[in-house]
């Protein structure tokens, strides 16, 4: 008796798989080999931002039809050029093709061996208390604390300016406090700094803190003298004086009260001036409480934020009223503001000199030109907007993209220059650390992690060149003021764009020289592999640092149901493969089936062997069914033994499943490198199943098992180790 026919077959099936057991592990070690090659470039390509169609290009669904557009157009050419007999054109064409694919691996792949990149990493070393409370930061190097002693009822303040926040003072001022407040604040206008703390307004000198002119009182001098505990209430200026600013023979003062109010200077010898004119400020300028900031823009335009408003007024001499009478009480009547009805709140704004601007000197008031501010908030967005001075009006700054980069909240905005190049860094200290943002383009060169909850000011000390060092600063309020400090050297820098080592890029260029030559003069097995390796490393680590992985599954099932229709349909994939093999070119990758293969000898063309296995499939049929003369009865007869020769696997088989693989491993947030691997091991499944169908000897379209193997393990691996962020990357067309 004889064994049912799906034995035979089944046993047929294990029995080829076993001889074709060699080819099966080469195939899938080059497969396996091309994969881990292009994650290892990742990170050169990474840092260079090497995306084939810019950062914003890595969702948009237009540029993966593009893709499959110029397969079709490859594929037809070739084809067109096969059928007119140019294979010369194609294969110098292909050579010229594969030689620049080549660099896109041996290029980085020799930076990666012989560069040390190693990036020194800047740490915060030491931490060092603050005496005082910060004042302001008046320029890049100036800093003003204040800092209250002496007994109750006859204290002092003084106020330090420094440069290096736990350094010594370059001067100091000292003031009376009763019956003021402990907290002084300061604005800097072209007649000094001027110094307010609810009773008295004074002026200094920003060079050496010395007193200009008498002390202004903010409550009644006369029933304080009389009685100190009583009403000293002045009528003018309800809740005292909270910022002031003089400006020629005024001063403007800003209660908290939420008045902005102009005093008339009368007797500049003792302190006498008399109330001008009173402006409403609006209702939800919370001065005082949450953020406040205060700072002249020019001579006669100030800009005042809170938490929920932030507006620009320039001081009028009148308030706007009843003609003549300059009495008359009226609502601030701001040139451009910013309101938050609801929402997150302000948190932090900075002004200095546009990153757009060329240096100019900042510090003092002879300066004209145009002012950026920077306005963070809870959330981590940033709003950038340009003082025009010649205009008079605020301009949004749409060259800068700060809204939603950073993770709120934003603690500290700052323009500053750290290696003194005569243009402003940004810096910013957010929920994720430190960063500096240079360049008119605002590339992060800087960053590192930080506890920034409590950081109130980003200081850098000055640049020293000779040294190649600077010193950051943070300083952090809390319960007490604190100053964290590291030292920054050039070798900190992040690395940005495209940076080519000579002796490297010498090397690379050689090694794919070389390999070009190899496969010219002598384009064996063996040189086709390493040459198709090392190509489909460098594009698969291309295409999958460009895409997105939800984008990168769309490719790959719309060029599967291509690849089966090419092969089983129109069978112009098989034309495509005989060229191939006969130009001996790395579009494929070949797997010997025994040893003493050679891919220099002549090949059956693919679409022969195809009718050969379908003509022996239909003769084996007919067999099954009618005994031959001579055959036991019910006996299946096995198709005669196939020759040993060589498995081959188009490199688009390799790099679809690929390019899937380093998606993940670039865009998943967590977990990219093992969702990875479960993604090539699907991958590998998938060719597992493929092989059954080779082992029979017919060849197959690889695509719709590879890249469904692939796409399948991600799902799982997405899943389970990501969730549903493994697919939410906002696809755009």
């Amino acid at each position: 008796m004889g064994r049912p026919e799906s034995v035979d077959a089944e046993d047929d099936l294990l029995s080829a798989m076993r001889e074709m057991l060699p080819g099966m592990i080469g195939m899938a070690f080059m497969f396996v080999v091309t994969i881990m090659i292009g994650i290892w470039l990742l990170p050169f390509f990474e840092s260079a931002e090497l995306y084939a169609f810019g950062e914003s290009g890595t969702t948009q669904v237009r540029y993966i039809m593009l893709e499959l557009v110029m397969i079709f157009i490859f594929t037809a050419f070739i084809l067109a050029l096969a059928k007119w007999k140019k294979e010369w054109i194609i294969k110098y064409g292909l050579m010229a093709v594969l030689f620049l694919a080549l660099t896109y691996t041996t290029v980085p792949g020799a930076h990666l061996l012989l560069v040390d990149d190693t990036q020194e990493v800047f740490e915060l070393e030491t931490s060092n208390s603050v005496s005082g409370e910060i004042m302001t930061a008046l320029s890049e190097n100036e800093i003003l604390f204040y800092d209250i002693s002496g007994p109750e009822l006859n204290q002092t303040v003084t106020i330090e300016m420094r440069d290096d926040p736990t350094g010594e003072a370059s001067w100091t001022n000292e003031h009376r406090v009763e019956p003021g407040i402990e907290t002084t604040r300061v604005l800097e206008s072209q007649y000094g700094l001027t110094m307010a703390n609810l009773a008295y307004v004074w002026t200094v000198d920003p060079d050496n803190g010395s007193q200009r002119g008498p002390d202004y009182h903010c409550f009644d001098y006369q029933s304080f003298i009389d009685n100190p505990n009583g009403d000293i209430e002045h009528d003018n200026l309800k809740g005292g004086c909270l910022y002031a600013i003089q400006y020629a023979d005024s001063f403007y003062i800003l209660t908290s009260n939420n008045d902005l109010v102009r005093m008339n200077i009368i007797d500049a010898e003792n302190g006498i001036w008399k109330y001008q004119a009173r402006w409403n400020l609006p209702p939800n300028l919370t001065l005082g409480d949450g953020l406040t900031h205060v700072e002249m823009l020019d001579e006669e335009h100030i800009l005042i934020a809170g938490s929920k408003v932030t507006f620009v007024y320039k001081l009028e001499i009148f308030a706007s009223g009843i003609a003549g009478d300059p009495f008359i009480e009226t609502a601030a009547q701001p040139l451009w503001n910013i309101t938050r009805v609801s929402g997150d709140n302000f948190t932090t704004i900075d002004v200095g000199l546009s990153p757009y601007e060329e240096k100019r000197n900042l510090s003092t008031w002879n300066d004209t030109g145009d002012h950026l501010i920077l306005i963070g908030d809870e959330s981590g967005d940033i709003e950038a907007w340009n003082w025009k001075a010649e205009t008079k009006e605020m301009v949004e700054e749409d060259r800068m993209k700060l809204e939603g980069v950073m993770q709120g909240p934003i603690s500290s905005i700052r323009l500053l220059d750290l290696d003194s190049s005569g243009r402003s860094d940004v810096w910013i200290a957010d929920a994720d650390g430190i960063h500096g943002l240079f360049g008119t383009n605002q590339i992060e060169f800087v960053k590192f992690t930080a506890n920034t909850s409590d950081t109130v000011l980003i200081h850098i000390l000055t640049y020293d060149e000779n040294e190649d060092r600077a010193d950051i600063i943070l300083i952090n309020g809390g319960t007490e003021l604190t100053a964290e400090m590291g030292e920054f050297t050039s070798a900190m820098y992040l690395k940005q764009g495209l940076v080519l080592d000579g002796t490297a890029t010498m090397v690379g260029l050689i090694i794919a020289i070389v390999l070009m030559i190899l496969l010219y003069i002598r384009p064996e097995w063996y040189v086709v592999n390493t040459v198709g390796v090392l190509v489909g490393a460098g594009v698969v680590v291309m295409l999958g640092i460009t895409f997105v992985p939800t984008l990168v599954i769309i490719f790959m099932v719309l060029a599967a149901i291509y690849d089966a229709w090419a092969v089983y349909k129109s069978k112009h994939m098989l034309d495509l493969a005989d060229t191939m093999i006969g130009l001996k070119l790395p579009i494929l990758l070949v797997a010997p089936q025994e040893r003493g293969y050679s891919m220099l000898e002549e090949q059956a063309p693919m679409r022969e062997r195809v009718e050969q296995v379908e003509s022996r499939d239909n003769e084996d049929a007919t067999e099954a069914i009618t005994p031959k003369e001579g055959s036991a009865p019910n006996m299946v007869l096995k198709p005669k033994k196939r020759p040993k020769e060589a498995m081959f696997m188009g490199l688009g088989d390799v790099i679809f499943p690929g390019m899937l693989v380093v998606s993940a491993v670039q865009w998943l947030p967590n977990d990219g490198f093992l969702v990875g691997m479960i993604t090539m091991l699907g991958g590998l499944c998938g060719y597992m199943a493929l092989m059954t169908y080779v082992a029979r000897g017919k060849p197959q379209a690889g695509l719709p098992l590879l890249n469904g193997g692939a796409i399948l393990g991600y799902l799982i691996g997405g899943l389970i180790l990501v969730g549903t962020a493994a697919f939410e990357f906002g696809i755009t067309f």
